[in-house]
């Protein structure tokens, strides 16, 4: 039964492990979609989760060599063009490991005290966070050396001056040097805002949104007021990609994006994607009754928009489920807490109907 599965998921020990199957029945035949089942499984378990297909990943799954769609179509379309331009049959090799890489989730790698450096070489790691200098060492280097050539100039030519011009030049020479300051000091603040914002959307990422919701926590543990989680999720978001394609998929998830942005009313207030369709939204001091009448208002405007949605269960456009933590924080209170209550209360929302909004508080 649906129901059963939290209850046997936690009572496997450390020795076992999860293989899950592209699609599931329960025994009362009633179909079980991957994307609901990982859910439900990595809620409530600590043991390896193993898929054989790629869209596991980034849901729960520990990795392994997988297929990847993507690839598996690429390969099977080089075979049809060479059928196409008339190669015989024979001809055409028969691929019996064309569609395989090996992928991993940094996320559960860790997890599951899975050591990177033994798995095998050039293998997929996803969601391996960057560090700012690894990421822009190349943009770095490229101004610290402009700098070094344009001070040398600078000390060059000041050798070649008369001393009657020295002070007029000192003058000048400070001034470049300040405006040179003042632009690689800009410089490296838009390529730090760069790496909190989210490529698609333009509100900020995940990485952004775990360090706000870090010092948020500890600010409201001084302060012992409470602090509002609230996280997104567009219902059936799967089925509109297969319906509409990954371009208005896209779209989809900018227009969502915007709407929660529009949404954030205090200048501590900050949205961010939190992953595929999910989306997080930080509220500093917020009370209950607040959150849930904000959540509402969130949910109704995505609703006012009417993106048509032809394969939800729910009508016939674009809807949301969302769940709200209301935390109030004490010393001990930690980020997996006020994470894993709003999980809990987004998991009642699409549990009872999607197109919800169920507030918890601890």
């Amino acid at each position: 039964m649906l129901k059963d599965i939290p209850k046997l998921v936690s009572e496997l020990n450390e020795n076992d492990l999860i293989y899950i199957l592209t699609f599931n029945r329960d025994s009362d035949n009633n179909f079980i979609s991957y994307t609901e089942g990982i859910e439900m499984i990595v809620k409530y378990t600590n043991v390896p989760i193993y898929g054989s297909w790629d869209f596991y990943l980034n849901k729960g799954i520990v990795g392994g060599k997988i297929t990847a769609g993507f690839l598996q179509g690429a390969t099977a379309a080089k075979q049809a063009l060479q059928f196409l331009k008339g190669e015989p049959i024979d001809n055409i090799d028969i691929i019996l490991d064309g569609a395989s890489e090996y992928m991993f989730d940094y996320h559960f790698l860790t997890r599951n005290n899975v050591n990177i450096n033994e798995l095998p070489k050039d293998s997929i790691i996803i969601n391996r966070p960057e560090k700012f200098l690894e990421k822009y060492q190349s943009v770095l280097l490229n101004i610290f050396v402009s700098l070094f050539i344009l001070v040398l100039a600078i000390l060059y030519k000041a050798k070649q001056k008369e001393s009657s011009m020295r002070a007029n030049y000192t003058q000048r020479l400070e001034s470049k040097v300040k405006e040179r300051t003042i632009k690689l000091k800009e410089a490296n603040q838009k390529l730090e805002w760069l790496s909190n914002i989210d490529g698609l959307t333009q509100i900020f990422n995940r990485r952004y949104f775990d360090t706000v919701l870090s010092q948020e926590l500890l600010n409201h543990q001084k302060s012992k007021e409470t602090l509002v989680l609230m996280i997104c999720d567009i219902d059936y978001f799967k089925r509109y990609n297969d319906t509409y394609g990954h371009l208005a998929g896209d779209d989809c998830i900018k227009m969502v994006a915007s709407i929660l942005k529009a949404h954030c009313k205090k200048n501590t207030e900050i949205v961010a994607r939190y992953g595929g369709e999910e989306f997080a939204l930080i509220m500093p001091k917020t009370s209950h009754n607040e959150a849930k009448e904000r959540a509402e208002a969130i949910r109704l405007s995505i609703a006012d928009k009417a993106l048509p949605h032809q394969s939800s269960d729910l009508g016939d456009f674009v809807s949301i489920s969302i769940g709200v933590a209301v935390m109030n924080a004490t010393k001990t209170t930690t980020i997996e807490n006020i994470i894993g209550l709003a999980d809990e209360a987004l998991y009642k929302s699409k549990n009872s109907g999607r197109n919800k909004t169920t507030v918890k508080s601890n």
